[in-house]
């Protein structure tokens, strides 16, 4: 009877790991905050296709805005997917890291706000500058930044870019 009940736990959690992954490819994302994590996540291991098909960048007018990324976009190639130029974004600018979620808010219709900092491979947290020669005095480093997260056509999707670093 002990192994019955042994063998039920584990069939249990079986399903409910494979149904959460069912959950997460049917794009059926629980909130908002789950999607910002999945997304940097996903950045993190280099599954850019699944990146992108949670990122709408938009501009400060509220319009679609891929050029950003594709700024760059390696010139010897004629065309590419935009998992690829998110690749390139995240190489050229080296912030695609692990966040850690500090605070969030609901800021209009289907539009969140989070703060969040990221986390280093050594698991330290990013100082964000100075940059260009400046000093510490002169511009003082970030550790905290602000993303937000929209649902769009009823899917959740971040729509700030990475982190840029000059």
């Amino acid at each position: 009877m002990k192994f019955k009940s042994i063998g039920l736990g584990i069939v249990l959690l079986v399903l409910i790991l494979v149904g959460g992954i069912f959950l997460w490819h049917g794009r059926q994302q629980i909130t908002p905050q789950e999607t910002l994590v999945s997304y940097f996540d996903f950045l993190v291991i280099e599954d850019y296709e699944s990146a992108v098909e949670i990122f709408y960048p938009l501009d400060g007018n509220g319009d679609y805005d891929w050029s950003m990324v594709t700024q760059y976009r390696h010139t010897k190639t004629k065309s590419s997917t935009k998992a690829e130029e998110l690749a390139n974004y995240c190489e050229a600018v080296g912030t695609c890291l692990k966040v850690e979620v500090l605070s969030s808010e609901q800021t209009g219709d289907d539009l969140y706000k989070f703060t969040v900092q990221f986390i280093n491979s050594d698991d330290s947290i990013l100082l964000y500058g100075p940059f260009g020669g400046m000093t510490e005095e002169e511009m003082q480093p970030e550790t905290k930044f602000q993303y937000y997260v929209k649902k769009i056509d009823n899917v959740y999707k971040v729509i700030t870019p990475p982190l840029y670093r000059p």
